[in-house]
């Protein structure tokens, strides 16, 4: 005959048994609380753009000067402003430097065939002097509103270091900075390339 088990024994397994469970819940409800928080933090998901809506985008482009055309007019307001600045800094010139480029459009123009220009960079043989960093600001705050950029940033002004940058709401950027040598160079809001008119 066997005999009953120990009542420590019999409390033992209620404990790990309690346990088990316990765990077992505890378990379920993190995976909860981590599948919740997963879907709770993840970005809006946007509807995807309708033809039609692109379509009426790509229309709204084709109201605007193609990117071939807007890069030649952004590199020549880039060119009368290094002259202007070069004209008041004795003994500064300024170069070409770099290849222009594209890249994709974003916001609303992200699924058209639009493009965003970037210019070559207008490279200065040297710094902005702190005396003329004043007036040169002022000859680019000028230029770059022509362009349609008039929204000032500025991410560096200690003598002679200084980094700037104007935008516009349509995606326009100018960007300025002096420190061993200056630089200067923008780009243009969505434009169509002059193939997809």
């Amino acid at each position: 005959m066997n005999a009953a088990p120990a009542p420590h024994r019999r409390n033992l397994r209620t404990v790990w048994w309690v346990l088990g469970i316990t765990a077992t819940v505890v378990a379920v409800a993190v995976a909860a609380i981590g599948i919740w928080l997963s879907n709770a933090l993840k970005p809006p998901q946007e509807t995807p753009m309708q033809p039609e809506q692109v379509a009426a985008l790509n229309h709204e482009l084709r109201a605007k000067d193609s990117a071939e055309d807007t890069l030649t007019s952004f590199e020549k307001v880039l060119a009368q402003t290094a002259d202007r600045i070069t004209a008041v800094v004795p003994g500064l010139s300024w170069r070409w430097n770099r290849d222009s480029t594209t890249i994709s459009c974003g916001g609303k123009f992200e699924d058209t065939d639009g493009v965003q220009v970037l210019t070559r960079h207008a490279l200065f043989d040297g710094p902005i002097p702190d005396n003329t960093w004043p007036q040169a600001l002022d000859t680019l705050r000028e230029s770059a509103a022509a362009l349609g950029a008039s929204d000032l940033t500025v991410f560096a002004d200690r003598p002679g270091d200084h980094s700037i940058e104007l935008t516009g709401d349509t995606g326009v950027q100018v960007r300025f900075a002096t420190k061993v040598a200056a630089s200067l160079s923008a780009r243009s809001d969505c434009r169509l390339r002059q193939a997809d008119f």
